[in-house]
């Protein structure tokens, strides 16, 4: 007879929500990462063009290429902060997600843990109705 575990729907439709949350958790990681690269590659960008603002200072420039120059920079600079609170954003709805992930690992493994102590118990029970049936057997022996 096939073990029966009474929890078994709870523990199925655990697990189901496990990976769904696995699922949506690897969207965000990838939405996380683009903005990730994204930012970094803004930051690079604001680095090289202040370095080409030194070399054209210590140049001889016209006023009009070197405000450009810095107009560029702090326009870097609002892309740059806009990008850091988007990532910030992300990051916590990635923790948020972590979070919630590893609540639903803890209970899969308690519901688990259930199912096998009950398997365990079912089985020892076993055990002792086989003893019992057969030392009523031997006893009806003895007695014949």
């Amino acid at each position: 007879m096939p073990y029966k575990f009474s929890l078994q729907r709870v523990l199925n439709i655990s697990e189901n929500e496990k990976k769904q949350l696995e699922s949506e958790y690897q969207l965000i990681y990838e939405g996380f990462e683009k903005l990730a690269n994204k930012l970094l590659s803004l930051m690079k960008k604001k680095e090289e063009v202040q370095t080409r603002l030194q070399q054209s200072l210590q140049t001889m420039v016209t006023v009009d290429s070197i405000k450009w120059q810095i107009d560029y920079v702090e326009s870097l600079e609002r892309r740059i902060e806009e990008q850091q609170i988007k990532y910030e954003k992300a990051r916590g709805k990635l923790e948020f997600f972590q979070s919630l992930i590893k609540e639903k690992m803890i209970e899969i493994k308690k519901y688990e843990t259930l199912k096998e102590q009950k398997r365990i118990n079912d089985l020892k029970d076993e055990k002792k109705r086989e003893m019992k049936l057969m030392d009523e057997t031997a006893l009806l022996h003895f007695i014949n």
